[in-house]
């Protein structure tokens, strides 16, 4: 064998390696799943937040698992719709970030939007309803470490 085949077999296995990584990392868990939870209940905790028009009844905060690239590092990304008051903004802030601290959660990428933009959709002749979000307006973003 040649050095170019050497190197091109080793290429092939690094780039097999970084996708199975990938797909390891951004596949959702239970465990996942129970740490967004628990950010959301500690919010909603000790904070009002507006009701959610995307999903009725419950308040507009939602959770989900990020992945950074290219390290594949995973983080929490928590959205908060319609509190757009600073000080409120901040009480949020201040409850996540001892929340973190004291549940030593993953690193948390919190974003404050307007409000949802939200438009539901249905096709009478499937009987299929539902709804998708459309552009939406960020009021304040920050890494709570």
């Amino acid at each position: 064998m040649k050095r170019s085949d050497y190197l091109g077999i080793g290429f092939v296995t690094l780039a097999l390696a970084y996708l199975m990584a990938y797909l390891t990392v951004t596949t959702t868990s239970s465990n996942d799943q129970f740490e967004c939870t628990s950010i959301v209940k500690a919010v909603e905790a000790k904070h009002q937040i507006p009701p959610s028009v995307s999903t009725p009844g419950r308040p507009g905060i939602f959770c989900d698992k990020g992945v950074r690239f290219p390290l594949l590092n995973s983080y929490d990304t928590v959205l908060v719709y319609g509190v757009t008051n600073r000080s409120e903004q901040d009480a949020i802030i201040a409850t996540l970030q001892n929340y973190r601290h004291g549940s030593h959660t993953r690193q948390v990428f919190l974003r404050f939007l307007e409000k949802e933009n939200w438009r539901t959709w249905s096709s009478p002749s499937t009987g299929r309803s539902g709804g998708e979000r459309l552009a939406e307006t960020p009021v304040r973003e920050m890494w709570i470490r």
